[in-house]
């Protein structure tokens, strides 16, 4: 059974453009695999899988990479997801039959994957299943499916701590300098795989209002150190980039951690109700994301960035839109229990949103949306902003009466939006229909004011 699914990944030369598709396009979103990494581990597989598959079968495999054909599937069922170009070429050798979509395509590899790592992946965790499970999580989240995507996070994060990721890694005493380079850079590789699960499972789990599966108390690892990962990795140790040099995808990873691990604060100020008992701890928590903000490297700053990294490293501008809805998604998260009882928190909620909706109006005229099609990522922070603000406005025209073009402009830009993306996720034309039918009713109370 094994071997049958792995007859179903696709010849080398389709994988080998996939692959490269996905580490040229996609893997800089959130840098879930390391490309240095994954092509050693892909070229050891090629080695071995013919001629140890078909004489002793997946328990002649070396455990660590038993499971490796379902991280295969998962990265051909993401970069399948955002195909565009001419690697969308060739892609139609690799269907079942003429009426089989791409997507369909893709989420029978991705179905693939889970299937092949639930029949080897249970019998021993390893970082390699993490990782499987963290990109099936991403293809959910990408297919529109949170619920579902919030679900299967609660696996990933359990077995991430089962083979003890979220705990500092231990350096071997050995005279070798050679093993002691591979252990360094094995350790930030987990460190790295720990940083995109522990994110994924907060940032998953916030937005939509569920309970976090993470035990913070319980994590002592460090953050991973901002640099990438050399082929000859065994002849130099880990290094960060200076302020000064070219910025990595995991630049804005480390800095998504430190803004993230104080959203579980937020989450203990909610439970209190519409009047904070701790009104200290809510202004503590304000100030951190203004100085957080304030201290972004130039290049992440909006408005007004640094773009001088901006063709060198194109992820830096997607980052740069990520980052700023983070901070005000964290201001709107910190003030929205309050929207009703502090006139200050109100503000905030409406400054923020406004920003928010810039940004991603911004992100939004960046990507080609027939070639680039990163729905989620548009969507969801599009339609809480917008929902937010239409609650703020209805509740209170008079006070926000004399700006209402601003906030009116804001709104209709954000539902054309989610009316281009309808076609493509079911979402966003719900949130397109529910935006539209909100924006009367501010029309209608802006009236009255």
């Amino acid at each position: 059974e094994y071997y049958g699914y792995v007859r179903r990944i696709p010849s080398k030369d389709h994988c080998d453009k996939l692959f490269e598709f996905f580490f040229l396009h996609l893997n800089s979103l959130c840098s879930p695999l390391d490309q240095t990494f994954f092509e050693e581990q892909l070229r050891r597989w090629w080695d071995l899988a013919h001629k140890v598959l078909t004489k002793e079968g997946p328990n002649g495999l070396p455990e660590e990479i038993r499971c490796f054909p379902a991280l295969i599937f998962q990265v051909l069922a993401i970069a399948l997801q955002f195909i565009s170009g001419p690697y969308k070429a060739k892609i139609d050798e690799l269907k079942f039959g003429p009426f089989q979509t791409v997507a369909e395509l893709s989420k029978e590899y991705s179905d693939c994957g889970v299937s092949l790592y639930n029949m080897v992946g249970n019998a021993k965790l390893t970082l390699i299943g993490v990782q499987h499970s963290s990109m099936r999580d991403w293809w959910l989240l990408n297919s529109g499916d949170l619920v579902q995507a919030w679900t299967h996070s609660s696996q990933t994060i359990r077995d991430a701590m089962a083979i003890g990721l979220h705990r500092e890694p231990e350096i071997p005493v050995t005279s070798h300098a050679e093993e002691l380079l591979d252990c360094l850079w094995k350790n930030e590789m987990r460190k790295r795989v720990w940083l995109n699960v522990f994110v994924f499972d907060v940032s998953a789990a916030f937005f939509q209002g569920q309970p976090m599966f993470n035990r913070l108390k319980e994590c002592t690892v460090s953050p991973p150190v901002d640099c990438d990962i050399p082929i000859d990795r065994l002849t130099r140790i880990p290094v960060a980039r200076s302020d000064f040099e070219r910025p990595s995808p995991l630049t804005e990873r480390i800095l998504r951690l430190k803004i993230t691990r104080r959203l579980c604060e937020i989450r203990d100020l909610e439970v209190q109700g519409p009047i904070p008992r701790d009104a200290e701890k809510v202004k503590e928590l304000h100030n951190f994301a203004i100085e957080f903000r304030n201290t972004l490297p130039s290049f992440y700053r909006t408005p007004d960035p640094d773009t001088t990294w901006d063709v060198e490293c194109p992820f830096v501008p997607t980052h740069r839109e990520q980052l700023c809805f983070l901070v005000d998604a964290f201001l709107i998260a910190l003030h929205r229990p309050y929207v009703f009882t502090r006139e200050r928190s109100q503000r905030q909620v409406y400054d923020s949103a406004l920003v928010i909706l810039d940004s991603q109006e911004r992100l939004f005229q960046a990507m080609n949306v027939s070639e680039a099609p990163i729905y989620i990522g548009c969507t969801l922070p599009t339609f809480e902003a917008a929902v937010l603000l239409a609650v703020v406005l209805i509740s209170n025209p008079g006070r926000y009466y004399e700006s209402f073009w601003r906030p009116y402009s804001s709104l209709k830009r954000a539902i054309h939006r989610l009316e281009c993306i309808g076609p493509h996720l079911p979402l966003a034309r719900f949130g397109a229909a529910i935006l539209q039918t909100a924006l009367s009713r501010i029309i209608q109370a802006c009236q009255k004011a």
